[in-house]
């Protein structure tokens, strides 16, 4: 299925019964709403569930030179109001949780509970920041290097190897994004707001997955959001994929998420 929004044709799928609670689910960044099917059966025998692909991913084309998390969340905001949707409980990965974060900032009234998978409330550090702008000069001088090292990045050296197929599909993926969709997505997280204090002040259900060997976001760090924002937090071994690397207990987590 796809909408309009601003001259660009978005993609998307919804899944389960209209009257039944919706759940929008975000995936991250060089990910696809596909992320998601190992969850679909389960989640839509009692949910709504709407499942899109973000600016330059999957089949939604890009929006532009940046895309800031801003632009996502007015996105999903129009989507909702385009399925008639006033109210979601949201999943975001990674670059999904920072959308959340986004939507629960703007627009709030849509944001029943939330629901952040490896991701962080924070700004990017300086030194995150020029990491960033390392990567936008690497895709554009060998995008096949920058993919194997950011999807090399999300697993551990373990899991690398268990889920061998599982990585050697997400390069696959990333060598089919334009280059310009990658660093329109680096430059809108580089640019991201601190969304800390949004965290703290949201009165609705916050849960929070971490990993104990994420390298992108340290258990430690994660922890000290979780203290400042009083989000409940639950922490898998393995890296930034709990969603694969750690998919029965995300699953069961997940559920208990949605029926709380």
């Amino acid at each position: 299925m796809t909408f309009e929004y601003q001259d660009i044709i978005v993609s998307y799928k919804t899944f389960g019964k209209k009257n039944a609670p919706c759940v929008v689910l975000l995936h991250g960044f060089m990910e696809h709403s596909g992320i998601w099917d190992s969850f679909l059966p389960l989640l839509q025998q009692e949910h709504y569930l709407i499942v899109p692909d973000l600016f330059g991913h999957g089949s939604t084309p890009g929006l532009g030179s940046v895309h800031t998390m801003e632009d996502f969340a007015s996105m999903i905001s129009g989507l909702l109001d385009h399925l008639q949707v006033s109210s979601a409980n949201f999943i975001g990965h990674s670059m999904g949780g920072y959308i959340t974060l986004a939507m629960v900032d703007l627009y709030p009234s849509y944001c029943k509970s939330i629901l952040l998978m490896n991701s962080i409330s924070g700004a990017d550090s300086e030194i995150r920041k020029s990491e960033r702008d390392r990567f936008i000069d690497l895709v554009r001088k060998d995008q096949r290097r920058f993919v194997n090292t950011v999807v090399d990045s999300f697993f551990t050296p373990a899991t690398r190897v268990k889920f061998q197929e599982e990585r050697d599909a997400f390069i696959t993926a990333g060598m089919k994004l334009k280059p310009e969709n990658i660093i329109a997505a680096l430059r809108g997280m580089k640019t991201r707001k601190d969304r800390t204090e949004i965290l703290k002040n949201y009165q609705g259900k916050k849960w929070i997955i971490g990993a104990e060997e994420d390298a992108l976001f340290p258990i430690q760090d994660v922890k000290n959001m979780v203290d400042e924002t009083g989000a409940q937090l639950f922490i898998l071994p393995d890296g930034h994929m709990s969603h694969i690397e750690q998919r029965e207990r995300t699953r069961e987590i997940i559920t208990k998420f949605l029926s709380t």
